[in-house]
């Protein structure tokens, strides 16, 4: 098993020995599907061991992987993942791998993907050219309609706003209040060259911080 580097690195929420990770090569040199694909390694404890669970036929590879669980909002288990693949679409599991269900034909933009709940329960993942949203833990997404076109490695929020921007051209950041996901309007008249590959919040300040691909970094207050 050839593991070229690590893609993305998921964290159980209520366990942080519980780990999840997906590769950006190949696992390769053993047989057809792997020479073509990777899937995903799982640590119960914080990587002293591996559980490999194998790609399916035509994933690829250069993954995102989420825990579909927010214990504060009471949905989902440790068991409950998003895998988004960069041709493929994105794949739910709901028994830790062992069998998974493809739900949505949109993969993830190149870099990865992330996704944010916002205080309704509804589940938002970024994605290549769109944003799709869910209102049963990612089980069926649609697609976003955005006044902005383009493709998306992350959306967040600040448990009173969603957030996004496309990751390359000029652009603004768009936004829409928390449990809509269907009006969504500019946020400020102030343009980035790139958009955002990561977003966090501090709720301790209501600062709402960007890394942006080729555009430094940037922060807001909210409130």
């Amino acid at each position: 098993m050839f593991q070229y580097d690590v893609y993305d690195i998921a964290v159980d929420p209520t366990d942080f020995n519980h780990i999840l990770l997906a590769n950006h090569g190949a696992w390769g040199w053993t047989d057809t599907k792997w020479n073509t694909s990777s899937g995903v390694l799982e640590s119960n404890d914080g990587g002293e061991n591996w559980i490999v669970h194998p790609p399916m036929d035509g994933w690829g590879t250069g993954h995102a992987i989420n825990f579909l669980y927010s214990p504060e909002l009471k949905i989902g288990d440790r068991n409950t993942w998003l895998l988004g693949t960069q041709g493929a679409g994105m794949f739910r599991t709901t028994d830790a791998g062992k069998s998974w269900k493809k739900v949505s034909e949109v993969g993830i933009q190149h870099g990865g993907g992330d996704i944010y709940y916002d205080k309704a329960g509804f589940v938002y993942a970024s994605a290549a050219n769109s944003i799709l949203m869910s209102k049963d833990n990612g089980a069926t997404f649609s697609s976003v309609t955005l006044p902005v076109n383009g493709g998306f490695n992350t959306v967040f929020g600040d448990g009173t706003s969603v957030f996004l921007a496309p990751d390359f051209g000029n652009s603004h950041y768009y936004t829409t209040a928390e449990g809509d996901g269907t009006k969504w309007q500019q946020f400020s008249a102030q343009s980035f060259g790139s958009g955002p590959f990561s977003m966090g919040f501090d709720s301790a300040n209501n600062i709402l911080y960007s890394a942006n691909w080729t555009d430094g970094m940037w922060a807001v207050k909210v409130r």
